[in-house]
C-alpha cells in the first residue's frame, strides 16, 4: 500500500455530525417549569444549552464530507418555514428522557428530504422529541401535562458536530440555516 496515501488519509479530521434544531428559549423555560422535579438515582439532567430536536443523525465524516453535507442540506433548510410544534408528553425511551412533540406533515417531509439528499435510509415515521435527561440503565415511565396548550416555534437549524466527553456530549454548530416567517406557515 502507498505510504503517502496512508499519511494523507489518516491526517483528515473525523467528526461525528448531525442535523438538529436548537430548542427555543421559551421552550427551554417551559420545559424547566414542567419537567419532573426529581430523577432516578441512575439518571442525570442534560444541560439546557444542549437541548435540541435531531432531524438526521449522520455519523462520523471527514471535514471534506461535512462541506458536501452542508451543500446538500442548505437548499432544504435555509429559508424553511418556521416549525411550531406542541409538546404532548414526557417519557423515558430506553436510557433517555424525552419531551415528545406532535409531528406534522411538513416536518416529516423535511426529514425525509434530508435523508434522501444524504443518501440515508428514512425509516419513518419521524418521532420529534427533545432529550432532557440520560440514565445509565434503561428506565420506564411516561407522564403527560395537564396545562394550557403551548407551542415551541423552531426558527433555525444547524449542522452540528457532536463531541463525546466523559461528562456528556458537546454540540458545536458548524453551519446555520435560518428559517423564515411566512404568513402562510402552518401551526401544528
Amino acid at each position: 500500500m502507498n505510504k503517502e496515501f496512508l499519511l494523507v488519509r489518516t491526517a483528515q479530521k473525523i467528526m461525528r455530525v448531525f442535523i438538529g434544531l436548537p430548542t427555543p428559549p421559551e421552550a427551554n423555560a417551559w420545559i424547566l417549569q414542567n419537567r419532573p422535579p426529581l430523577l432516578p438515582a441512575a439518571a442525570r439532567w442534560l444541560p439546557v444549552d444542549t437541548w435540541h430536536m435531531t432531524l438526521c443523525f449522520i455519523g462520523e465524516k471527514t471535514e471534506e464530507d461535512v462541506l458536501k453535507i452542508h451543500e446538500l442540506v442548505e437548499p432544504i433548510l435555509q429559508g424553511h418555514d418556521y416549525l411550531s410544534l406542541r409538546p404532548t408528553h414526557i417519557g423515558w425511551k430506553g436510557r433517555t428522557l424525552w419531551v415528545h412533540l406532535d409531528t406534522c406533515p411538513i416536518l416529516e417531509k423535511t426529514v425525509k428530504r434530508l435523508h434522501e439528499a444524504l443518501g440515508m435510509p428514512f425509516t419513518g415515521p419521524f418521532r420529534p422529541h427533545i432529550t432532557i435527561a440520560r440514565a445509565r440503565i434503561p428506565l420506564r415511565w411516561q407522564g403527560s401535562w395537564e396545562v394550557r396548550p403551548v407551542r415551541f416555534t423552531f426558527t433555525v437549524g444547524y449542522l452540528y458536530q457532536s463531541i463525546l466527553r466523559p461528562e456528556g456530549a458537546e454540540y458545536r454548530p458548524l453551519y446555520r440555516y435560518l428559517f423564515r416567517y411566512s404568513p402562510e406557515w402552518t401551526v401544528f
